[in-house]
């Protein structure tokens, strides 16, 4: 795999790398299952701290874009932001019944 960063302009290294290796998954650049570069490896390349790759990588892997398997390696993760099922959020307002049931008991002592 040829894997090519440019790292340019004011905003901060970790967010480009994010960027553009989240770009790049999304565009079918990079495929299910391909293995991303080493931190060390993509540090070095970049010439830049690892922790800077490290800080992207965890952004990637907090969003599920990519997963890694100890000892092997970060690998792109089946995604399909646009597709992936995401939960549906309870509203902040609405209050459970188990909740409900406890607000009546003390509002309403015997």
């Amino acid at each position: 795999m040829d894997f090519q960063l440019a790292i340019t302009g004011l905003r901060p290294l970790t967010r480009q790398i994010y960027d553009q290796i989240r770009t790049a998954v999304l565009d079918g650049r990079l495929r299910r299952g391909e293995r991303l570069p080493a931190t060390r490896q993509l540090a070095n390349q970049l010439n830049i701290s690892r922790k800077t790759v490290v800080l992207a990588y965890d952004m990637l892997l907090a969003e599920g874009i990519i997963v890694t398997r100890s000892g092997s390696g970060s690998y792109v993760e089946d995604l399909g932001i646009a597709t992936r099922k995401i939960p549906p959020l309870v509203s902040p307002i609405e209050v459970a019944p188990y909740w409900q049931n406890l607000l009546r008991v003390a509002c309403n002592p015997a």
